[in-house]
């Protein structure tokens, strides 16, 4: 036996591990959109809510060595209700109207036939 070497402590494990478990977290996500077209313009308001329900689960403990003052404590818990509010806008290309003629380029159509190009 070393002098030199002390064992100040030793811990045991009073809890097996694996027994214990925290919370179940649930969460409720929503999103709410709709579409509204304004000339060549396409815009979407939307609204989304996180965490409707507002539960506080914990999901992260100081830690899990019994007989510790910060055992089992909340390190981090569930964010409250939180929603976000936005917008898509997406711009449609125009679209030209092309009468048939002989010399239509890139070929003949149909004769009398208009065709729908974007610009």
């Amino acid at each position: 036996m070393d002098p030199g070497l002390n064992v100040a402590s030793l811990s045991v494990p009073l809890v097996p591990p694996q027994t214990e478990f925290g919370d179940r977290i649930n969460q409720l996500d929503l999103n709410v959109t709709k579409t509204v077209r304004i000339g060549r313009a396409s815009v979407q308001p939307k609204i989304d809510f996180f965490n409707l329900l507002n539960q506080s689960s914990v999901y992260a403990v100081r830690t899990l060595n019994y007989g510790t003052t910060a055992y089992n404590q909340p390190s981090s818990i569930l964010v409250g209700r939180v929603f976000q509010l936005g917008a898509i806008v997406k711009f449609r290309p125009g679209v030209r109207e092309l009468v048939d003629s002989s010399s239509a380029w890139p070929a003949p159509l149909h004769a009398g036939r208009a065709v729908l190009l974007p610009r």
